[in-house]
């Protein structure tokens, strides 16, 4: 899991482009999006960048929240690797590769990409 300052976050109101640096910058294809008061609202994947692109070139500019994934699949921290595997593999229509880890107020605290449990051998 990716969290504390590996943890790709940014606040409702930022902008798609702010999401895309960020996402670049931790190298996970995905942000996790926050309110105000730190709480986990949404996801903005790489996929979904794209998918927006298809539909409209200028949207980099606009806020996350008008793009963002508003109730994702997400797991508990409490939760091991393979339950992690488990809910990305079954996702239809076809599987993800990264999922929010939120705690029990909300908070995301990590991010699990796929690349993560291949290293850990759970995959």
């Amino acid at each position: 899991m990716h969290s504390g300052e590996d943890n790709p976050i940014v606040s409702v109101g930022a902008t798609v482009k702010d999401a895309l640096f960020e996402m670049t910058a931790k190298g996970l294809g995905a942000v996790s999006v926050v309110d105000a008061n730190k709480k986990f609202v949404g996801l903005v994947t790489d996929g979904i960048i794209r998918r927006a692109l298809e539909k409209d070139k200028n949207f980099i500019d606009e806020p996350v929240e008008h793009i963002m994934k508003e109730d994702p699949l997400v797991i508990s921290a409490d939760k091991l690797a393979a339950a992690a595997l488990s809910v990305m593999d079954k996702h239809k229509p076809r599987p993800v590769t990264v999922l929010p880890v939120i705690d029990a107020e909300n908070n995301p605290v990590g991010i699990v990409h796929i690349t993560d449990l291949l290293r850990q051998g759970t995959v």
